[in-house]
């Protein structure tokens, strides 16, 4: 009877304890894109809206298995969502403070307006992959709609990789839209 007394005790004991003696103690971290680089880019009026997107997370690193399958990162994640952190960037790529004017006609404000499809990591390929609708809209025309589809390579499925990557893609992207501002002659 006394064996079944302390068996049962320890059992309590344990039970009372959890599982935290046996837990995994793996945290969550978390990645952004970095600092972006401030473009030397024409002084250009540009206000860059809020990104959308119809992502299927919201701050969870997506990898990407097969071309129909799709897997969350449980312990990486992105700062913020994949909309926040896009237009963030691209908010500080085109401020460059030693081309800022108080004094810009209202007409030639530019408005960056964009629709994020895929911020997710291709397994097979080993890149991340940047997919994006962006609109430039002048004096409330749409002067430029076009689909960006950017692909980085990443040395290795790692999420600190992934976020490198991603990086990259995010400055291609800003320099592809400063070209394609850049081509349109904007006075």
């Amino acid at each position: 009877m006394a064996y079944k007394n302390i068996f049962l005790l320890l059992l309590l004991l344990f039970y009372v304890c959890g599982c935290s003696i046996f837990r995994s103690t793996s945290a969550t971290t978390y990645f952004d894109l970095g600092a972006s680089r401030m473009s030397e880019s024409k002084n250009y009026n540009i206000d860059v809206e809020r990104f959308v997107s119809d992502l299927p997370s919201s701050t969870k690193m997506v990898f990407r298995k097969n071309s129909n399958e799709i897997e969350y990162d449980a312990y990486n994640n992105w700062a913020q969502t994949p909309q926040n952190i896009l237009t963030k960037y691209l908010i500080f790529y085109f401020s460059n403070p030693q081309k800022q004017t108080d004094s810009k006609p209202a007409n030639n404000r530019l408005i960056i307006d964009g629709n994020i499809y895929n911020f997710e990591c291709n397994i097979d390929a080993k890149e991340a992959v940047l997919n994006t609708r962006i609109k430039i809209i002048q004096n409330e025309t749409i002067i430029l709609n076009k689909i960006y589809s950017i692909r980085e390579k990443m040395t290795i499925l790692t999420a600190s990789d992934f976020s490198k990557a991603m990086a990259k893609a995010a400055f291609k992207l800003a320099q592809q839209i400063e070209n394609d501002i850049d081509k349109l002659n904007i006075k």
